[in-house]
């Protein structure tokens, strides 16, 4: 039996949202989206709720891996950290306008991920694949961050252990009970509605409070970055 309440979680989540820290905004005036990882733990007295989201910066030009999380654990009720040099790309010129473009060779190119270097000889059929129009206004940094999502798959994400040991949370005894890409998120800077008002959370938080996440989650998902394309533009309204 667990001490706390989905009430409670839900609560935790909605002011997360609303503060910006422990719950992300897939729409970001700085950040290109590409992709997110959910996590979800608990033990009888406490849970946590940790998301990775993988993204191109367009005030700096460089990828950025961030983890947001909310929790009842005392000193971690919510907040953000990240992993720096995850994901690179060699040879990226400086950055030509503040959205993210910059001369460069999408085509042929070297892309670090986790110190471990692929060299990519590419195709328009490959971004065709990804799901990239190259004749979209998609900036130079969001096509590339796309792609590399797409190539990289589940090798994105950094394995658990080291997303609580950034978060300085590797000492506390939690179990994993929920690990998902695909689920229906929220963002308020674009409009959208709390965590507490959409399903998949509801639920999410239900099972947290039964003791394990394994309920019947809402299938609805809008967590593909197609789905967040339009505030690639955010920071130029």
């Amino acid at each position: 039996m667990t001490h706390f309440s989905a009430a409670g979680i839900l609560a935790q989540l909605d002011q997360s949202a609303e503060m910006v820290s422990g719950f992300p905004a897939m729409c970001n005036a700085h950040i290109l989206y590409g992709k997110a990882l959910l996590r979800a733990f608990l033990n009888a007295e406490f849970w946590m709720i940790t998301f990775d989201v993988v993204g191109f910066r367009v005030d700096i030009g460089e990828f950025d891996y961030s983890i947001d999380y909310s929790s009842n654990i005392p000193g971690y009720e919510r907040g953000m950290t990240g992993i720096v040099d995850h994901l690179t790309i060699h040879d990226r010129p400086e950055l030509g306008d503040p959205w993210g473009n910059f001369e460069f060779d999408i085509l042929n190119f070297t892309a670090s991920l986790d110190a471990e270097d692929t060299v990519f000889s590419l195709t328009p059929a490959d971004y065709d694949a990804a799901g990239i129009d190259l004749n979209s206004e998609m900036s130079t940094g969001g096509r590339l961050l796309r792609l590399l999502v797409y190539r990289y798959a589940e090798r994105l994400f950094v394995p658990v252990e080291k997303t609580l040991r950034t978060i300085g949370i590797d000492t506390v005894d939690l179990e994993l009970v929920c690990e998902l890409s695909d689920w229906e998120h929220t963002s308020i800077l674009s409009g959208k509605t709390l965590p507490s008002q959409i399903p998949f959370f509801q639920s999410l938080a239900s099972g947290l409070e039964q003791g394990c996440a394994k309920v019947a989650l809402p299938r609805e998902s809008n967590t593909h970055w197609s789905n967040w394309v339009e505030c690639d533009d955010l920071g130029r309204k």
